[in-house]
């Protein structure tokens, strides 16, 4: 559990390749099933009325998910940050993976960038 806590939301530490790409990898998955969950949520909230037999959101299981959806934001914003010191690129670039569209494509480009040799 600690190496898991220590992966995810730790900001000390390299990254290699493979284990940033299994881990970015997960948060991303994780990220878009919740993301889409919220989504199809809130498009049933802002229907009027709502459709027969449609099973009312739970508001507890939305705040859980979101919650869950901001950590998995934060995750990889951690993971980019030990990739950037492992290719020797100062940590504070890691902010860049918080912008919608050019984070993504910012986390890939990392990811791809091979690792700077030990001196």
């Amino acid at each position: 559990m600690d190496k898991l806590l220590d992966i995810f939301f730790s900001y000390q530490g390299k990254m290699p390749r493979r284990e940033y790409w299994y881990a970015l990898i997960f948060v991303l998955i994780i990220a878009n099933i919740l993301g889409f969950y919220v989504g199809g949520v809130m498009a049933y909230v802002q229907q009027d009325p709502p459709p027969p037999n449609a099973i009312e959101p739970s508001m507890p299981l939305l705040m859980l998910v979101t919650i869950v959806l901001m950590l998995m934001v934060v995750a990889k914003v951690f993971l980019v940050a030990k990739r950037l010191t492992d290719i020797g690129i100062k940590k504070p670039w890691s902010l860049v993976s918080l912008i919608p569209v050019v984070g993504n494509m910012f986390a890939f480009i990392v990811g791809v960038i091979p690792s700077r040799p030990s001196v």
